[in-house]
Order: structure tokens, then sequence, then C-alpha cells
């Protein structure tokens, strides 16, 4: 037993856990080279501690550990090239993620500074907002038709997932004026993005007429304005959901957006 090491001392050895080492044996990734049949105590061979150092580099890669056999050859080496070029796919995939985590992070800083700044009691004040990126679906329901608000909302979500868009917080209407019609459309705002696709819009930046008002008293606003646009007054028009973070359970008021 002189040139093996017990469970306890290989464990201490390479700084984990006795219960990591009979994980990895249950898994068969690292089978004990003698178990005492009195017993069941497990030895390990120094050598063996190599295989340890490859179980951490897959583990610092986020490779399944249930993959690790296909990166052992059939002389029982490691193919250390097989498992950096796969550690590096999981490593961007995970970079993507945290880089679109960022992203939405920076944007909701960025809204609730911009939203602190509003009068909440529904009288009109003007700020300047940025060019806000948007991806959007046709909207042609009443405006006080929830269900197909949701299920437009949604839409243009997973929409967003196909695109392999990062979609951000903010989300609403928008209502165009052009040659003498009103387009409309739900839109949900995006990390901006060089892709082309015609469902792609750009909120211009600009001075904007706002006004929050509680979802209750929105409609009587929302038919205001739209009369006015109609009538040609206003050309560009914003109605979003105004996230208040209160979290009681009531829809969040709507801020109306006028570019002037």
């Amino acid at each position: 037993m002189k040139k093996l090491l017990s469970i306890g001392e290989a464990a201490k050895l390479k700084g984990i856990s006795v219960k990591a080492l009979r994980y990895y044996e249950q898994q068969g990734i690292l089978k004990p080279a003698y178990i005492n049949p009195q017993n069941l105590y497990r030895y390990y061979t120094p050598e063996q501690l190599i295989i340890i150092e490859a179980i951490f580099l897959c583990l610092e890669l986020d490779i399944p550990l249930k993959n690790f056999h296909q990166y052992v050859d059939e002389h029982n080496r490691l193919k250390i090239k097989e498992v950096l070029a796969d550690g590096k796919k999981i490593a961007a995939v995970k970079y993507k993620k945290v880089k679109e985590s960022l992203l939405r992070l920076e944007s909701l800083s960025q809204y609730e500074k911009e939203s602190g700044l509003a009068d909440r009691d529904g009288r009109e004040f003007t700020r300047r907002l940025r060019a806000r990126q948007v991806l959007t679906v046709p909207w042609n329901s009443a405006y006080t038709d929830i269900k197909a608000y949701l299920k437009a909302t949604t839409e243009v979500y997973l929409l967003s997932l196909k695109l392999g868009l990062t979609a951000f917080y903010q989300q609403g209407l928008v209502y165009i004026a052009e040659e003498g019609t009103v387009k409309r459309y739900a839109f949900l705002e995006i990390a901006p993005t060089k892709k082309t696709d015609k469902r792609l819009l750009t909120l211009p930046a600009g001075q904007y007429a706002c006004k929050i008002v509680a979802d209750k008293d929105s409609e009587d606003v929302h038919n205001e304005l739209l009369a006015n646009m109609n009538s040609g007054q206003i050309k560009f028009l914003v109605e979003a959901d105004y996230y208040n973070f209160v979290l009681d359970g009531s829809p969040p008021p709507i801020e109306f957006q006028v570019l002037k």
C-alpha cells in the first residue's frame, strides 16, 4: 500500500472533498486503483491525480462531466486539443450571455435614471430621449384589448430570441403618421444592432412632450392624442409601459411620449 493514497489523502492533496471523489467514481470518471474488500476503503495511485487535474480543467471550462469519456483516447490520454476547442465554444456562449446581461442592466439603470426625472402626477413635462432601436409587430387591435396587447408583446419578445437580439425592458405601442395614414406597432426595445430587418425601427432621439398616467386613466389621453395624430398635429407617438418598480400587482402606468 506504500504507493497508494487513501481517499482522504488524495482529496487533501488536490484540495477537494472526499464526497467529490466518490461522485467521480459514481460517474465512472475516476475509479479507485484499489478497494479493500474487507472495509471498502478506497485507494488511488499518485498518477491518478493527473485525472483530477483534467476533471478540474473540464469543470473550469464548463464541460459537462458526463462528456468526460469522449475526451479520453484509446491509450487513456486526455485529448487536450478537443477539450480546449470545446471549452472555447462554451466560453464564447457564456461571454455572449454575460454581455447581454450587462447591456440589459445598463439599459435598466439608464431607464431608472430617466424615469426618476419624470413628473408622475399626470402633468405634461419635456425631456430629451436618446434614439432607441425597437423590434416591432403590427398592432391592429383596440387600445383597451389587454389580451391582444399581451399576445403582441409576447410575440415580439419571442421574435427577438429567434433573431438573436438582446431584449431590453421597455415595451409598448408606437404610432407613426406617414402619407396620410397612421402606422401602428407593438414594440420591444432591443440593444443596438447592425442587423437589417423590416421589423426593426429606430425611435428618433429628440425632445419629447411626455405625460405619465395611471393605466385606468390612460384611455382618454390615448384617444385625445390619436385624434391629434389623425388631424395631422402629431407625427410620432409612443405609448410605453412605465415601470415604477411598485410590486403590488397593479398594471404599470403609461408614459405617453410625443416627439416635438
